[in-house]
């Protein structure tokens, strides 16, 4: 019997889940879905990542990912992970220097999703918003208009993103050491159309330009552009775990268990540019019933 699970993560720093080269203005893109340009971990690097940062024995560690290649017992992973989706996106605004944005397509996502793990989340947000408007948390106290990146928007105070607020501040940043964000969090969640979440999801990245220098001249030898997922984004996974594949009998329920006791509450790095220190997330794995307690909270 299967059992399921939320993964969520936090970018503690720029993250770069890159395609290889590209033709565009960018050399280095970041990774995005075809027909919506959000950007997202693949699920192969997700998974790939994970197992590298679980300091457990090959046994446990194959029963969990699968085999590796070439051995002599091969079989797949009990655990299955879906891309990650993103829930919530950091942009600039000139009130209180920064805040998250979500819009109405996220939210059905996510609802879609939890539905799929058995469960209801109920949220009354509109389906579609003015493109001049922004739906802000009850407890705003900024203008009625509000700068965000290069849009100015008129700002309508709506109690369910209230409701939405605390629900991805429960899931994303429960730890103490997001103390802090987890309170900015419910007080400057906002939500906005779909083409405008679009609009800045897509060109409210950091692109970063890099240079190799010639050692002797100290001239360019090659210069390009990386663009990476700023910090403070808010991306989750759905996880189904399986029994074991390995023959070792272990059951879908101690799996989970075992990946949760070693993987939640850790940092784990997603991503190119380790060593220049990007792709760091904090995560957090959610099972059905601690997701129940802060849906029906």
């Amino acid at each position: 019997m299967s059992k399921n699970a939320i993964l969520t993560l936090v970018t503690e720093t720029p993250l770069h889940p890159g395609i290889g080269q590209n033709v565009g203005v960018i050399d280095l893109p970041v990774r995005r879905e075809r027909h919506t340009r959000f950007p997202y971990v693949p699920s192969s690097s997700l998974k790939g990542s994970l197992r590298s940062a679980m300091e457990i024995d090959d046994e446990m560690k194959n029963a969990l990912f699968g085999s590796e290649l070439g051995s002599s017992s091969q079989h797949a992973g009990a655990m299955s992970f879906s891309d990650t989706r993103i829930l919530a996106f950091p942009v600039r605004t000139l009130n209180g220097i920064f805040a998250w944005v979500t819009s109405p397509i996220i939210i059905d996502r996510l609802r879609r999703d939890l539905d799929l793990l058995g469960l209801e989340f109920a949220v009354d947000i509109p389906a579609r918003i003015d493109s001049s408007k922004i739906l802000s948390t009850s407890t705003y106290k900024g203008p009625t208009r509000i700068v965000i990146e290069d849009l100015m928007l008129e700002v309508t105070k709506n109690p369910e993103v209230d409701r939405l607020a605390n629900v991805f501040a429960s899931i994303c940043l429960g730890r103490n050491s997001h103390k802090v964000l987890r309170t900015k969090l419910q007080q400057d969640l906002f939500v906005l159309s779909e083409p405008h979440f679009q609009h800045l999801v897509e060109f409210g990245t950091e692109v970063l330009a890099r240079n190799q220098l010639d050692l002797d001249t100290k001239t360019s030898n090659n210069l390009w552009s990386i663009e990476l997922i700023p910090r403070d984004t808010l991306f989750y996974s759905i996880l189904i775990a399986e029994d074991s594949r390995s023959g070792q009998g272990q059951t879908a329920e101690i799996l989970l268990q075992e990946l949760t006791s070693k993987l939640s509450g850790k940092h784990v790095q997603l991503g190119g540019n380790e060593t220049l220190g990007h792709g760091w997330c904090a995560s957090t794995i959610l099972t059905i019933d601690s997701l129940k307690g802060i849906l029906d909270a």
